[in-house]
């Protein structure tokens, strides 16, 4: 088939996005296995209100709280690997590199002078752009023959050469972020940020329903150029409420939001797949809408 000019400035221009699109469908695997197993505490708890004490096994609240915890982390390893592909970067060292990154700016992870693990709440509106600058900053620092330790050499393999190159420039990426997070540090504790927040909302003080409405406000829009928008408007939400790290209701309607406004009510989850199989002839389309029916009644959607 011909490539138009027009064809080709489109499918470049959309390329960020399909690469975040198969950031997030790469998430789909453990979504579902943790899913499945807040929902087998779930059952193995009915069973012990029953009278048949001992069979829950694990906790599905700790489960689904280490879930919200960590899907920041999971974006970062599943963009970083793609991007490193994309690039033709050593993955390993790429994903690896990235990973400090994201950890020294964002204070996602540290470790105390006591030795202890602190843990500050992180967002998807975090882990996205810092993950995309680390590999940029990466890939264009990689390019500069100048920071290669070891030029083309035959009696070197290509993967070993691509690792030992990527010394140099991983040292100037996370330098290059370890200045970024103090000036946002700096930025943070400043009277600046004090005085831009007072302009703001206070969203401690929203009732719950204009606090509803921000917080699908924010959902729709990044589902809409996307990014997944519950994931995404929690983790700003845990933000903005400083809510402690892995809390999985940062808002106050959070089980009226999943049950009535995504199962039932207006049925955003299951209206897609729903109207695909009635109007759309594509047989990928329906195919796709077939599968993600049955994980719709558990509130699955990113299929």
């Amino acid at each position: 088939m011909h490539t138009t000019p027009y064809m080709l400035k489109r499918s470049i221009h959309s390329k960020p996005l399909l690469i975040i699109r198969e950031a997030f469908t790469s998430l789909l695997p453990i979504v579902l296995v943790m899913n499945i197993l807040v929902l087998l505490s779930g059952l193995t708890s009915l069973l012990d209100g029953w009278g048949l004490t001992g069979i829950a096994a694990f906790n599905g609240n700790e489960v689904n709280r280490l879930y919200h915890f960590l899907i920041p982390l999971f974006l970062n390893l599943s963009l970083s690997t793609l991007l490193a592909k994309e690039k033709e970067l050593e993955q390993v060292g790429t994903l690896l590199i990235s990973m400090v990154c994201y950890f020294r700016v964002t204070g996602f992870l540290s470790i105390s002078e006591n030795s202890d693990i602190i843990s500050h709440n992180s967002s998807l509106l975090t882990s996205l752009p810092c993950t995309w600058f680390a590999l940029s900053l990466l890939h264009y620092l990689s390019g500069i023959s100048k920071l290669r330790l070891v030029d083309r050499q035959k009696d070197i393999s290509p993967r070993l050469q691509k690792t030992l190159n990527l010394i140099v420039p991983g040292l100037l990426c996370v330098l290059c972020f370890e200045v970024i997070g103090q000036l946002i540090h700096w930025f943070i504790s400043s009277t600046i940020l004090s005085q831009l927040t007072q302009t703001l909302p206070d969203l401690q003080q929203l009732n719950a329903i204009p606090e509803l409405i921000l917080y699908k406000a924010i959902s729709q829009t990044t589902w809409f150029i996307g990014l997944h928008g519950e994931h995404s408007a929690e983790g700003l939400f845990h933000l903005l409420k400083v809510f402690p790290a892995g809390e999985t209701s940062p808002f106050q309607l959070k089980a009226f939001h999943d049950v009535f406004m995504n199962i039932g009510g207006s049925g955003s989850t299951f209206a897609i797949p729903i109207l695909i199989l009635l109007t759309n002839r594509t047989n990928q389309f329906k195919s796709i809408a077939r599968l993600s029916l049955p994980f719709s009644f558990f509130n699955v959607n990113e299929i």
